[in-house]
């Protein structure tokens, strides 16, 4: 084992993840390894972990997708799509057989609880298909996801399930442009109609 890191052994506040790596103050680096799995499962996430630090993923700027399979000891095909984030446009890469067509770092707690903030969200562009469905839009610049209806008027609201969130509601009436739609989540999920 390295001479420059720490592992540490403690229980995570959930299963979210096995073990994390992360440099430290010392200029080293520390392994933190969650508990609540059992020993076998503990001693291969450690053991994937320093295979981040081998490969020196910490220092390099590429998709974490292509770190986690070059960790695995994966050899796949990968494309590029772009991700939309808050912080702006990036660059993520997917396996060249994945169907989604861009992604989308769910800003704001708006479509709670269905989304919840900074949930990776894969997505194809194609039209949504039935009232309540998820869609990502083009707002002021910003990929947002909503859920959207139609009237019988063909007036159309772009909705946030999430009431705490309703300010950030859009109408757009009959005859109005609509914000640009990016399209809708890889995995379809029938949500409940928001209560307005």
């Amino acid at each position: 084992m390295r001479d420059d890191l720490c592992v540490r052994f403690l229980p995570f506040p959930n299963r979210a993840a096995r073990a994390a790596v992360m440099p430290n103050d010392e200029g080293s680096y520390d392994i933190l390894v969650n508990t609540l799995y059992p020993e076998e499962t503990q001693r291969k996430a450690l053991e994937h972990e320093l295979e981040h630090l081998r490969l020196e993923h910490l220092h390099r700027g590429e998709s974490v997708f292509l770190q986690e399979a070059e960790a695995r000891g994966e050899d796949t095909d990968w494309r590029s799509i772009c991700c939309y984030t808050s912080a702006g446009i990036l660059e993520e890469f997917i396996p060249s057989s994945s169907r989604a067509d861009f992604a989308l770092v769910v800003p704001g707690q708006g479509m709670k609880p269905h989304y919840r903030q900074g949930q990776l969200l894969f997505c194809r562009d194609r039209q949504p298909r039935w009232n309540g469905d998820a869609a990502v839009f083009l707002i002021g610049g910003r990929a947002e996801l909503r859920q959207v209806y139609l009237d019988a008027f063909g007036c159309r609201y772009l909705l946030n399930p999430n009431r705490a969130c309703a300010g950030e509601d859009l109408v757009v009436p009959v005859g109005e442009e609509a914000p640009l739609l990016l399209g809708t989540p890889l995995k379809r999920r029938r949500l409940p109609p928001v209560r307005i």
